[in-house]
């Protein structure tokens, strides 16, 4: 029976990594063209017909790039855990990193705060795979973030902070109603997930498996009118 869930295992990652071999190269440069084209429409004549709805159209489908961009990076997760060497990273441009990469889908869905009150922010990780952690978080609250009516009203505010000489705590609060508790109780266990555009729930489990690789730790409640998720990480001591 072990065998045959190993071989089933060995079978997904294979799969995993072929499908995100087949699809990095061509979501890399429609990405980037995209990119391009929604700078170039921004520079027309503000006269220029229909130009506000060539905007929005185009960063419409910017936004679903974003979205099969962040399963691309889960199924390098699931296919295979990254070879990449740690090293010591300056955590506070990390996650500055990860915020800017939604510079662009997010001004239409909430403003994202970013407050640094950490003394020291050293870490040894493996910094794209830590970049992935951050992403999925994020995505999850903008997700959520949607459903909240007053677009105003909105807001997803990232905290770093540091309490002793030897962790560092990220945290992520968003103000989009909070969790369900029967989700909440389960909500880093596979296909667990609060979202209702067919989300399966596998960025949280693969957010969890990198924090415990990275030796830290990660944890969600409801907090104030949203959902609260903090990340701990051990800070590095040379």
């Amino acid at each position: 029976m072990l065998e045959t869930e190993n071989c089933k295992e060995m079978t997904v990652q294979k799969l995993s990594a072929g499908i995100t071999h087949e699809i990095n190269t061509p979501l890399t440069y429609t990405l980037s063209n995209i990119e391009l084209l929604i700078e170039d429409i921004d520079d027309l004549d503000p006269s220029t017909e229909n130009k506000e709805y060539m905007l929005e159209d185009a960063k419409r489908v910017l936004e679903g790039l974003y979205r099969i961009s962040n399963v691309v990076e889960l199924l390098k997760e699931v296919s295979s855990q990254s070879s990449e060497i740690a090293e010591q990273i300056d955590i506070v441009e990390n996650v500055k990193n990860a915020i800017n990469c939604f510079n662009s889908s997010s001004q239409n869905i909430s403003q994202i705060k970013f407050i640094d009150n950490s003394l020291k922010s050293l870490v040894e990780v493996q910094e794209k795979r830590v970049q992935t952690l951050w992403k999925i978080i994020i995505n999850n609250a903008l997700d959520a973030l949607k459903t909240k009516d007053d677009f105003d009203a909105r807001v997803l505010k990232v905290t770093i902070t540091q309490k002793d000489d030897n962790f560092v705590t990220i945290s992520f609060e968003d103000n989009a109603g909070g969790i369900a508790e029967d989700i909440l109780e389960n909500i880093f266990n596979n296909f667990k997930s609060k979202r209702t555009d067919g989300g399966m729930g596998l960025g949280l489990k693969v957010a969890q498996l990198i924090v415990k690789e990275h030796k830290g730790t990660i944890n969600a409640k409801n907090f104030n009118d949203g959902a609260l998720f903090q990340v701990t990480l051990p800070l590095f001591i040379p």
